[in-house]
């Protein structure tokens, strides 16, 4: 009640989510959890249970978690070992919430105001206060207008024939007056990497005295609410029409369909002429996206040794439906379509490709007219797949301009204003969960050490541990095994002898090791070989320095003698001499035996 309460900051129309993390059954507290839970219900607050620790095991431990979250408990519920586990959830947890924001479909999410950032720039206009937004439209951005006494209204330019992906617009906003005209001029830095500066002019829906009287129409868009909007959605300037007219828009006449197209026709008065605009069939664009198999079978994205080849994940079937929203007389019209199809998206490395490319883009131009149209296309997994938790991402953008209609003199057809043109779909990996979709595995561990009792140092020259992890339930992803040995005795190597699922290695441990060795003959000469390998399992590449030092003199006497060193052609060698800290290491040696 206190929590979710406007005085504390929460807003009505804002998602409410709710995470609890516990370690345990509730204790000592009175109210049961159907006192409240049907409160939290009522409020619309989203809840997500965390469950740390064994006590979970427990099936009344399990249902009272389950209660705590929302339904369904497999979307809603986790489970942690310990809480330094929960960052193994983290990045799972926040895309659940993540999408709670988004504008949903039954088949993918994408942004429209949900992440607009609003206020980010202001300036104030004649016509009220403009608050920039770049997040707006998946970061294309814009601005909202609110006028007096109506409701707000978003500027941009989707209706262009640009790409303003990733733009920014509404970083900046100024307003500029030009011979007696407002004009508000939005900023886009990021539009195509080099930035983009946008002018919208407001003025009345008829001003023939406009740019040293040539002229312009505005154009005002209905509202659902049998109103007009306060903004214009398009703007036509005598000048773009014929650099010889004079006062366009002087007298206005429309509502009729002069042309016989089934759209009405606008006539614009100019000095000594008049010009007749046509409006535009306007075009609604659906797009379905499906995989079959719906989930990445664990045949191919479990890998049990190296991968020969690229191994097929599946299909993807994107859909268009392309309808019109205007009633016109035209029949059927054509469009050119580009898609742009990425997987992954944000990911270093894409854990899928596309057949065809071998890349993790493709692209797509093709000219389509009304009706479904489908496309199957084919992926693949190059690789074995460490992350099998997170479903593969597969986004499309969407692009849309017409093609000219020869028996309407050329009319092209234009995509509805604000339509919607990213989109999202997931493809997730087949896992052994059982039918509540939650992995419980059941993992154990044995530590062999080859029939060998007692480990004697200087008589056995290699200890050889043997591992073997086995799993009697459901899925384990994300395990862990830490080995700690004695600083007596230096790691070697490390071999998979029967691995039977996805395994990576990594070591962390000191840096300095000793190496013993000692000759019984003062004249007689032993080779002692030493030899490091260094096997970077990074994706980056990291800097490696290795510093051998030993004692070539003691006390004049030569104990090492020729060091040879051999090593790969990329790494560069250097040897120095360096005096020893004290000149007669005998007396050193009782109190260190390190030289």
């Amino acid at each position: 009640e206190e929590l979710f309460h406007s005085k504390n900051g929460a807003r009505k129309s804002a998602k409410k989510v709710l995470i609890v993390i516990t370690d345990g059954q509730k204790y000592r507290d009175p109210l049961e959890y159907s006192d409240v839970i049907p409160q939290a219900e009522r409020a619309g607050i989203i809840r997500y249970a965390i469950g740390v620790g064994d006590a979970f095991w427990n099936p009344t431990a399990k249902q009272e978690l389950d209660n705590i979250g929302s339904e369904p408990a497999q979307d809603h519920v986790f489970r942690v070992d310990n809480f330094a586990a929960l960052s193994s959830i983290q990045e799972q947890l926040q895309e659940k919430i993540f999408a709670l924001e988004g504008t949903q479909s039954t088949t993918s999410s994408s942004f429209q105001h949900e992440m607009s950032q609003e206020g980010f720039s202001s300036v104030l206009t004649m016509d009220g206060p403009v608050l920039g937004a770049v997040g707006s439209f998946s970061w294309s951005g814009g601005a909202f207008l609110y006028p007096p006494k109506t409701s707000p209204t978003f500027i941009n330019i989707s209706q262009e024939n640009v790409d303003m992906r990733d733009s920014y617009l509404g970083y900046s906003a100024e307003l500029a007056f030009w011979k007696g005209v407002q004009s508000l001029i939005l900023g886009a830095p990021r539009h195509q990497h080099t930035g983009k500066v946008v002018i919208f002019t407001q003025a009345s829906e008829q001003s023939p005295g406009e740019q040293e009287n040539r002229g312009a129409v505005y154009l005002f868009h209905g509202t659902s609410g049998l109103g007009i909007s306060p903004s214009h959605s398009q703007r036509i300037a005598g000048s773009q029409l014929s650099p010889t007219l004079q006062y366009f828009g002087q007298s206005l006449s429309g509502g009729q369909d002069l042309t016989h197209d089934g759209l009405v026709d606008l006539a614009v008065g100019a000095q000594g002429q008049v010009l007749l605009l046509r409006s535009q069939p306007v075009l609604n664009v659906g797009v379905t996206m499906r995989f079959t198999p719906s989930e990445v079978a664990k045949a191919v994205h479990q890998c049990w040794e190296e991968v020969p080849s690229a191994l097929e994940a599946g299909n993807a079937t994107v859909c268009f439906t392309i309808q019109k929203s205007s009633l016109d007389q035209l029949g059927d019209v054509q469009s050119s379509v580009r898609y742009d199809l990425a997987l992954d998206p944000g990911r270093l490395i894409s854990r899928a490709i596309f057949d065809e490319t071998k890349n993790w883009t493709l692209t797509r131009r093709k000219t389509l007219g009304m009706g479904d149209y489908c496309e199957t296309i084919k992926l693949l997994l190059p690789d074995c797949v460490e992350d099998v938790v997170s479903p593969i991402i597969l986004r499309l953008n969407l692009s849309l301009v017409g093609e000219p209609i020869p028996s309407a003199q050329n009319l092209r057809p234009v995509l509805a204003v604000g339509s919607q043109d990213l989109f999202t779909a997931s493809l997730p990996f087949e896992k052994n969960c059982g039918q509540d979709h939650f992995c419980e595995g059941d993992l154990s561990v044995n530590l062999s050490f080859s029939s060998l009792q007692t480990l004697v140092v200087g008589s056995s020259l290699e200890l050889n541990v043997t591992v073997t992890l086995w799993n009697e339930g459901e899925d384990s992803y994300g395990t862990v095994i830490h080995f700690y040995y004695p600083a007596g005795l230096s790691y070697r190597r490390v071999l998979g002898t029967q691995v039977n699922s996805s395994l990576s290695l990594s070591r962390q441990e000191d840096s300095t090791k000793y190496f013993n060795f000692s000759t019984s003959d003062e004249k007689s000469k032993k080779e002692a070989e030493h030899r490091y390998r260094v096997n970077n399992l990074s994706q980056r590449d990291v800097a490696i320095s290795i510093n051998v030092w030993v004692p070539i003199l003691l006390n004049g006497v030569a104990v090492w003698h020729v060091p040879l060193l051999n090593h790969s052609q990329s790494l560069t060698c250097v040897s120095e001499r360096e005096p020893p800290q004290d000149p007669d290491f005998l007396t050193q040696i009782p109190g260190s035996l390190v030289l």
